[in-house]
């Protein structure tokens, strides 16, 4: 594959992922032996969490608002990779706050065995999920994107994304400050 600062940068960002899914996985392995959290468990739960609200999604948003968007000029909007990949990330969103939500009803007591199942299946539904639309933008969309993709756009959707990226991060380092 033709080396591409973009498409580098989301390589990155997927690389730096993998430690998280790595260490969600574990926890799902402790969490369906044992349903009870102890505060190591809920501290790596809301590690991954704060993870995915922050890096993930503004990971997501370098895709739907800067890569995608310019990809559409040799790309389909509406069919193919880029509609695929564009659901993937609404059924991303979808599985984590589910996951989510039965991670709280947990923290309230109760274990019930269909709440734990939730959880579990929610969140390895998201694993999956995380794990498959890496390796299809990996292996089919980037190095598509590399042969096609002119070297002043691609310093152009380098130049966005990073600056998406600061103004995502400032936007969220202010609404926690207020």
């Amino acid at each position: 594959m033709t080396e591409t600062l973009s498409i580098q940068q989301l390589l990155d960002d997927h690389k730096a992922g993998e430690k998280h899914y790595e260490r969600l996985g574990a926890l799902f392995e402790e969490i369906k032996d044992e349903p009870r959290w102890s505060s190591s468990q809920m501290r790596a739960f809301e590690d991954f969490a704060a993870f995915f609200r922050v890096d993930l999604m503004v990971h997501m948003r370098k895709e739907d608002e800067v890569l995608y968007p310019a990809l559409e000029e040799f790309l389909p909007r509406d069919i193919g990779p880029l509609m695929v990949l564009r659901t993937e990330h609404d059924d991303i969103v979808n599985n984590f706050n589910r996951m989510q939500n039965s991670y709280h009803v947990m923290l309230q007591g109760n274990t019930r065995t269909e709440v734990v199942q939730k959880f579990l299946f929610f969140g390895r539904a998201l694993l999956q999920l995380l794990r498959d639309h890496a390796y299809k933008e990996e292996r089919v969309l980037f190095p598509m994107v590399a042969r096609f993709l002119r070297p002043e756009l691609d310093v152009r959707i380098d130049a966005d994304m990073r600056t998406l990226e600061l103004v995502a991060r400032e936007n969220m380092t202010v609404n926690r400050a207020t």
